[in-house]
């Protein structure tokens, strides 16, 4: 890696360049004023624009050895540099300390933008889904024992409203939640997709935009230091011929023509699917299907307005999105044609920087327009399949009655079972049929209902 030194008295800036073969000293003759600028020079030249280059081994290699050449042709132009000492500072040095600023504030923004969608990713495929969930067993729990405390209700003949009341609203619950967690999965799994597919890959592109861009930058403010060194003595001109072929070799759109292979992102997509076990205590309820019945037709019609809302708004701050980036680009477009100088384009870099934010902003919210506009589709295409039907039921009240009516007789079969066994000769005991389940316990009332059990006590006859 290359090092740059500096060591400055009152009238003298010594530049040491440390490079794979050796040490090149550089002696630059500049009144003390001059030495702060010139730092940036050498602050740049240690920072060696280590952003990933072709050779993928930090430095460019072309843009390393347009430096080394600079800096060696430098020593033979030290004189000249005492005479246009203001004009550096000026011009192409203070342009160099702004595209510093401006590195670094691309830097910044790249981190800030790649942490955000980093979040935001981690947020709608696992913290929101696990949250979902937890949810979703807990309302399951809620809703078996508010089934169970409702049959009871029955069975005992008291407080059976406020019992239904309870199951009705702890099944709305769960069914809503069943929807949310349907929709959910739908924008992970898309959103997943946009940012591997699109999102990643975009700022990637980017953020070599804006690397080219400085180096571009970086060509014009070399080549305006050539024009501000340059004398006309052969000794001067050969030194300059020098200078600006290694400015020429300098290419921003090759030097990082690697960067998205080297720096993209290799993890692999995770399948985000209905979790299965979750239906594992209910038989209602179906993986990846909207629940449309009386306990949730009211609720999908406000999701989807809901919804709708949200698309609208999300595509009007996508129009302005758009407006704006056009707005800009025109700008940058016509600022670059009144640029008199080629280190202007310096001048360009902050509102670029600007506009690459401005793009990624759109492509977050077509990721989200994405996302509404899928939910949005699933909850419309099951309103319109039942575009006009009466919701149907969800519990079957008639047949929990019947559950619990039957458990009534049998336990009344039962005790009359045992009297007659009692009442009876010995050697005559009446059989009770055997209860392996309570399935079957269920369905033996409506088979005795073709029996008639006839008891007989001394003195009297009772059917």
């Amino acid at each position: 890696m290359a090092l740059a030194l500096v060591a400055a008295s009152a009238s003298l800036v010594s530049v040491v360049y440390l490079g794979q073969q050796g040490y090149h000293m550089v002696a630059v003759v500049a009144p003390a004023a001059a030495t702060p600028s010139l730092m940036s020079v050498v602050s740049l030249a240690a920072e060696g624009l280590t952003c990933g280059g072709g050779s993928g081994s930090g430095i460019c290699i072309c843009l390393s050895h347009s430096w080394l050449l600079m800096i060696q042709q430098t020593e033979q132009l030290s004189r000249i540099m005492k005479t246009h000492a203001e004009d550096l500072n000026s011009g192409p040095l203070h342009r160099l300390t702004m595209m510093i600023k401006d590195k670094q504030q691309v830097k910044k923004s790249y981190i800030g933008v790649h942490q955000q969608i980093e979040a935001e990713m981690i947020k709608v495929t696992k913290t929101e889904l696990e949250k979902l969930k937890s949810s979703y067993r807990q309302l399951i729990k809620e809703m078996n024992y508010a089934k169970e405390k409702y049959k009871e209700a029955l069975a005992k003949g008291k407080e059976t409203e406020k019992a239904k009341e309870r199951y009705d609203k702890a099944t709305m619950k769960l069914h809503m939640l069943h929807n949310q967690y349907v929709l959910a999965l739908k924008g992970a799994q898309l959103h997943q997709n946009q940012y591997y597919d699109t999102t990643l890959p975009l700022l990637l592109d980017s953020l070599q935009k804006m690397q080219e861009e400085m180096i571009k930058a970086l060509k014009g403010i070399f080549d305006e230091y050539s024009q501000i060194t340059s004398l006309v003595t052969e000794e001067i001109v050969n030194v300059h011929k020098e200078i600006e072929m290694s400015v020429e070799q300098i290419d921003p759109s090759t030097e990082y023509n690697n960067f998205i292979d080297v720096h993209r992102t290799m993890a692999a997509k995770e399948d985000i699917e209905f979790d299965i076990s979750l239906l594992e205590e209910n038989e209602n309820l179906q993986a990846n299907e909207i629940m449309w019945n009386n306990l949730t037709a009211e609720s999908l019609q406000v999701m989807l307005k809901t919804l709708a809302e949200e698309l609208i708004q999300t595509q009007q701050m996508l129009l302005n999105k758009e407006e704006a980036v056009l707005e800009l680009e025109k700008r940058i477009e016509e600022s670059s044609k009144s640029c008199e100088k080629k280190s202007d384009i310096v001048l360009l870099l902050s509102q670029k920087q600007t506009l690459e934010e401005l793009k990624q902003s759109i492509q977050q919210l077509r990721c989200t327009e994405a996302k509404f506009a899928a939910q949005k589709e699933l909850l419309e295409q099951k309103v319109q399949e039942n575009d006009g039907k009466e919701p149907p039921p969800v519990i079957n009240y008639e047949e929990d009655a019947r559950s619990v009516t039957s458990m009534v007789l049998l336990n009344l079969f039962v005790n009359a079972n045992r009297l007659v066994s009692h009442l009876r000769s010995p050697g005559e005991h009446f059989q009770e049929p055997p209860v392996e389940s309570e399935e079957k316990a269920l369905l033996l009332p409506s088979k005795l209902k073709r029996k008639t059990a006839i008891v007989f006590i001394p003195g009297r006859q009772q059917e």
